[in-house]
Parts: structure tokens; C-alpha cells; sequence
């Protein structure tokens, strides 16, 4: 295989006793991206990989390297042992959880080549990741070409991941921290439409519920974010359900019993969209009780309604809109309380579904890394 990309705005670097990269090094600080491909590392100092561990919080960290001394094939147990110490310094080193939650580390047994760069520089040269590389001489090509440094990115690294092996054969700790605030999304979004349909008194015998026949507070938006977030809720349960089938194979038990849940919550997120859907419950979000009572006086009273009996006329029109609002909310009462009803049990068993994800092991370090 052969890519060729020409650029401009390079500089070649020589060096004898320091490092090429330095100055990338010190880019990494505020870097919002940093990619590295090295043929090795240090296995005994650990500066330059501090130096990654410096970056901002939110900053992609990609690590994509070989290990030198490991064979496809050993020759005797003595190889073999000193193979599987040096992988265990590698994959103890190079821990994704080492340099943050967006790091990723990558394997690929086929590499020689080297690459140090983030979002505004690039060098590529003869020099690896590692501290003993700045004894050498070596030669590299620093560039900032930024158009240089998106093509590299868009059309190389992806190319030399999709051969390496990643650290993790699965990694789903992100899927169940996006699972869980799905949850408390949906819990706000639920208890924002019992506020809605429902009206609490505080007296002397407690705090006291009643169904809201009075005031025009059901709205769209609230039915449309309950409606979206448990859209939202199924995909990711969805993906737990496919995760659970990778981890435990899908003749598990765990794997039946999570499909099981997942269709019946497929059932029930069904019912949610078609009560929300229900023409009893969108006449009442779209009613607006002002609204309605300047239709009437534009309409009904416009003739009657001058100066002196204004106020008389905004009176039964003011007394018209609350009949029609009280009798939108009678028509809705039975559908409201069902939307409220099947929003709770969704509710409990996608928190059952979480709970049989979050049981299990999240993270798989990638058999095939360590071959001793």
C-alpha cells in the first residue's frame, strides 16, 4: 500500500540529544486533540506520556503503538515470559483510564511509523514516542498546515485504527452513564407533566393531590420532551440489550431476560406515543384560556362589546373559556391519568434494565493484545 500527500508550510528537524517533537509537547497543554503513533514507548520513564495526562479535560487523546518482542509465534517459554512482561508494561502504561475518559489506545503489530501530532501541529519523522528516541539522531518534518493536518486526520488515521487492534475488545462505561441521565431526564420530564395535570394543597391534614380542571398549565413542550426522551430511553436500551449479547453470548439467560424487558418497554414507550397523540390530550395542551377569550370577544361579542359593556362581556367570555377549558380537562382526565400511569412503569423498568447492564463487567481488555 502507498498514500503520497503534498503540503506546504513544513519544516525539516534535525536533532542529536533532544527531541523533534518538543515543542508539540508543549501544544499538548491546551491541545483540544493529540494523536500519537509510535513504533514503541518507554517502558521505564514516564515524561512524555505525563505530558498527555497534562491535557485539558475534554481533549481526545488517541495512542496508536507496536510492541516490540512480540511474535505471532514463540520459540520456547523464555521468549515467551519476556514477550508477556514487556505487553504487561504496555497495557499497563497505555490504560485508557490513565489520561482521562476520552482517551483511546490501539494496537497495531504491523507498525513502524511515527506520527506526534494535535490539532494545530503535526510531525512526522523517525523519532517514536519515547524519551530514548531524543539520544539519536533523528530526522522529522514539523508542519502546521492545517488543511495538511485535516487530511492526515481524515484520511490516514482512520485507515491505520481500522487495522489495529483497540484496547478494549468493548467498552460500554460510556453507554451506561448516557443510560442513567436518560433516566433522570425522564423522571424530570415525568414529574413535569404530574405538575401540569395535578395540583397540591398544603394543609392540616397533609399534602393533598387533585387533577387540575382549572388552569390551562398542560403544554406541548412538555409532551413533546416526555415523548422524545422516551424515545431516547428505548434506543439506549436497545444498545444495552445488543451489549449484553456480546458480553454473555445470546443463548444467556441474561441476554433472554433483558429482551424480554426490552420488548415490553418497546410496548409501553407505543402506548406513551400513542397517548400523547390522543385528540383529547392535544385539544387540551392547544387550548389557551386568553387566547380564547379574545376569539370570543372578537367573534361572538364584537358588535356588543364597547366601552360601557366591556367589562360585562370579558366577564362571559372570561366564564365561557373556563367552561370549555373545564370540560377539555374532563375529556382528557381518563387518557392523562393512563399517559401518567404507563409513564411511571416505563419509567421502573428501564431503571431494571440498567440495573441488569450496570451488574455486569463494562470493559473487556482485548484477548488478542497479550498472545502468551
Amino acid at each position: 500500500m502507498r498514500k503520497e500527500y503534498a503540503m506546504k508550510d513544513a519544516t525539516l528537524v534535525y536533532t542529536k540529544d533532544e527531541l523533534g517533537y518538543a515543542a508539540l509537547l508543549e501544544e499538548m497543554k491546551h491541545a483540544r486533540e493529540v494523536i500519537i503513533i509510535t513504533y514503541n514507548i518507554s517502558e521505564k520513564q514516564n515524561r512524555l506520556l505525563s505530558c498527555l495526562k497534562s491535557t485539558p479535560e475534554d481533549c481526545d487523546i488517541s495512542i496508536i503503538t507496536n510492541i516490540p518482542g512480540r511474535w505471532e509465534t514463540y520459540y520456547g517459554d523464555k521468549y515467551r515470559a519476556q514477550a508477556h512482561q514487556k505487553i504487561q508494561v504496555y497495557m499497563t502504561k497505555l490504560s485508557p483510564k490513565e489520561f482521562g475518559k476520552r482517551a483511546s489506545t490501539y494496537f497495531n503489530f504491523d507498525n513502524h511509523g511515527k506520527i506526534i501530532m494535535t490539532d494545530s501541529s503535526i510531525y512526522i519523522g523517525s523519532e517514536n514516542f519515547s524519551e530514548e528516541s531524543a539520544k539519536n539522531i533523528e530526522f522529522g518534518i514539523i508542519s502546521k498546515d492545517l488543511d495538511f493536518i485535516a487530511l492526515i486526520k481524515k484520511e490516514l488515521i482512520p485507515d491505520i485504527m481500522a487495522q489495529s487492534i483497540p484496547y478494549y475488545e468493548y467498552d460500554y462505561t460510556e453507554l451506561l452513564l448516557e443510560a442513567n441521565m436518560l433516566m433522570a431526564a425522564f423522571f424530570s420530564a415525568h414529574n413535569e407533566l404530574v405538575d401540569e395535570i395535578y395540583l397540591f394543597d398544603d394543609d392540616w391534614r397533609g399534602n393533598s393531590k387533585y387533577y387540575n380542571d382549572k388552569y390551562d398549565l398542560l403544554s406541548n413542550s412538555s409532551l413533546s420532551k416526555l415523548g422524545t426522551i422516551t424515545d431516547d430511553c428505548l434506543s439506549v436500551a436497545n444498545e444495552m440489550t445488543d451489549a449484553l449479547a456480546e458480553i454473555f453470548g445470546e443463548d444467556s439467560p441474561k441476554y433472554t431476560q433483558a429482551c424480554r424487558q426490552f420488548e415490553r418497554l418497546e410496548v409501553m414507550a407505543t402506548q406513551i406515543e400513542n397517548l400523547i397523540s390522543e385528540d383529547s390530550i392535544v385539544k387540551l395542551a392547544d387550548f389557551n384560556v386568553e387566547n380564547h377569550i379574545h376569539y370570543l370577544l372578537e367573534t361572538d361579542y364584537a358588535m356588543e362589546a364597547y366601552e360601557e359593556e366591556l367589562d360585562y362581556y370579558v366577564g362571559l367570555a372570561s366564564d365561557r373559556a373556563s367552561s370549555k377549558l373545564y370540560e377539555l380537562c374532563e375529556g382528557a382526565h381518563q387518557d392523562l391519568d393512563s399517559l401518567l400511569e404507563q409513564s411511571n412503569l416505563f419509567y421502573t423498568l428501564y431503571g431494571k434494565i440498567i440495573s441488569l447492564f450496570s451488574g455486569q463487567q463494562l470493559k473487556k481488555v482485548s484477548p488478542t493484545i497479550d498472545n502468551t
